[in-house]
């Protein structure tokens, strides 16, 4: 049996009202609820405030305003995110494609030939014949106009019109040869341990998730991958200097979390996107924090997060 019901705009706003939400104005809510959704604008933040009121003897009252601000902080965040999300996407995608190009020749039954990658890998034979497909059925550019005017379409070509999912199964196919050059490039670096191949490979399923979670507009503010990234394999990249043993080991903090997804954009955005992520992150935080009307809601959204004060030093 359906446990949910049907409320209309004026029954929502009579509900946050019998639970302590001060309303002044119910167009302008109306309004609001219709433009963000009651789901968006209050249940991906109302847990930080209602949960409150029972541990509270006094009785609980929050202006709606409060939504509006942390949804336009969430808002803000997640784009700034999805925009490096995709720059990550596309550096990732060319350094593949080059290595693939340039070891395979650029006609798509050499470089996407099978002898070329891990066939023994799960899924293997059915992840390369999607990419296949991918070539022959999309109406997608530059790949559509490729296989229509040219007689090959390299690797530059087809990747750039694979989903994010198909990459990253491209990816895990790739031979430890050019696994080993491709992690090399996106870290920068002439050699490479184990751990830090493991941390491409485990960073890539982590940008999967997040960035599919802010392409379809969910609430990033409790998401957390599938995927965690042991300590030890962070450390390899950063160090001790991301995330404490004490901080992993009693919140798994930076294990799958927003901290540890900005830890991969980071890692894996070229030089020029990485300065200026790191400016716009921090930029975006004080515009915020630093604004009378919307400190206190940044604060506490801040500390949902649970990113650590000194982001900024650990990045």
């Amino acid at each position: 049996m359906n446990d949910k019901v049907f409320y209309t705009y004026s029954e929502l706003i009579q509900h946050l009202q019998n639970h302590g939400v001060i309303i002044n104005d119910e167009s302008y809510a109306t309004e609001v609820l219709q433009s963000r959704s009651y789901y968006g604008l209050i249940n991906a933040f109302k847990h930080q405030y209602f949960n409150k009121e029972k541990n509270n003897n006094s009785e609980f009252k929050m202006d709606f305003n409060i939504f509006v601000i942390e949804y336009a902080i969430e808002d803000a965040l997640k784009n700034l995110l999805l925009k490096y999300s995709l720059l990550a996407e596309i550096r990732l995608k060319e350094i593949v494609a080059h290595r693939l190009g340039e070891q395979y020749d650029t006609d798509i039954s050499s470089w996407l030939d099978n002898s070329h990658f891990r066939t023994k890998a799960d899924r293997a034979a059915s992840i390369l014949n999607e990419i296949r497909d991918v070539a022959s059925t999309t109406n997608k550019n530059p790949t559509k106009y490729y296989r229509n005017e040219h007689d090959s379409i390299p690797p530059w070509i087809l990747l750039p019109n694979l989903t994010i999912g198909q990459f990253k199964n491209l990816f895990s196919l790739l031979s430890p040869k050019d696994r080993e050059d491709v992690c090399k490039k996106i870290l920068y670096k002439g050699r490479i341990t184990e751990h830090q191949k493991n941390y491409v490979k485990n960073g890539l399923d982590v940008l999967w998730e997040f960035r599919n979670t802010l392409a379809h507009g969910s609430s990033i503010l409790n998401f957390k991958s599938s995927t965690k990234i042991p300590l030890t394999i962070t450390q390899s990249i950063y160090g001790l200097t991301f995330v404490s043993k004490t901080e992993y080991d009693n919140d798994y903090l930076g294990a799958n979390d927003i901290l540890c997804f900005i830890g991969v954009l980071n890692i894996f955005l070229g030089h020029i996107d990485k300065k200026n992520f790191k400016k716009e992150l921090i930029t975006l935080f004080d515009s915020f924090d630093s604004v009378e009307a919307t400190s206190s809601v940044f604060k506490n959204y801040y500390s949902g997060l649970k990113l650590p004060e000194d982001l900024s030093q650990r990045i």
